[in-house]
């Protein structure tokens, strides 16, 4: 049984690679190189059709091999296959009930803005389409960013429960992603989130990870 990782430096990969870590057991990582295109080589898309990072394989002789191409739907993977690493709350849990509830909605709503605002040229043409595009997108990521400040600031200090959980790596990969982005105001701003994800970036997990990858801490 093996573990591969194909992954890019300080993309959406970041974050299952941070379970990885913290499960401890050995894995593979195969990076893919954006600035060569290799998201879009043959032998990627016959791995991953939707020519996107990230992508596992979880190799099992038993069972065949298992692909999963999604960043959350990774994460959930793991936490399946390897319960005892903790990396979601237990099973019928209330905690994981609300993990859940925001591992979904960081991926699918805020990373989707982010993403729409990183790449507007994707959506828009002129560069006032896009400038429009950009602060429409950029004032809803303040008020998401706002929203998770307010829960971690009566839930916190993590996402869900007394431990960090895949739903926290998402949130520091993608707070991370806003600071990057120069999203205004930016996410450390606001205190509970800026406070959370100095605690994430504590984690033995998260610095072997960043180290890996060779990329800055996001906030200091």
């Amino acid at each position: 049984m093996s573990l591969t990782l194909y992954y890019a430096p300080d993309n959406a990969s970041l974050a299952p690679h941070i379970a990885l870590r913290r499960i401890g057991v050995p894995f593979d990582l195969v990076m893919i190189d954006k600035s060569r295109s290799d998201q879009n080589s043959d032998w990627y898309k016959a791995l991953n059709p939707h020519q996107r990072v990230p992508t596992l394989v979880h190799r099992n002789p038993a069972t065949g091999d298992t692909v999963v191409r999604e960043a959350a739907a990774i994460c959930l993977y793991l936490d399946d296959q390897f319960p005892a690493a903790g990396l979601m709350p237990p099973t019928k849990s209330r905690d994981r009930g609300v993990a859940l509830d925001w591992l979904i909605y960081l991926t699918n709503t805020v990373q989707a803005d982010l993403m729409v605002w990183n790449y507007n040229f994707r959506y828009a043409q002129t560069d006032a389409q896009k400038a429009t595009l950009r602060e429409l997108t950029g004032a809803r990521l303040v008020e998401m960013f706002k929203t998770a400040d307010q829960h971690l600031a009566t839930s916190g200090p993590w996402i869900s429960g007394i431990a960090p959980s895949c739903a926290d790596y998402f949130l520091l990969m993608l707070a991370g992603w806003g600071e990057q982005f120069g999203i205004s105001p930016l996410p450390s701003t606001n205190v509970s989130i800026r406070r959370h994800a100095l605690a994430c970036q504590a984690l033995p997990e998260v610095q072997a990870a960043f180290e890996a990858e060779q990329i800055s801490v996001f906030f200091q």
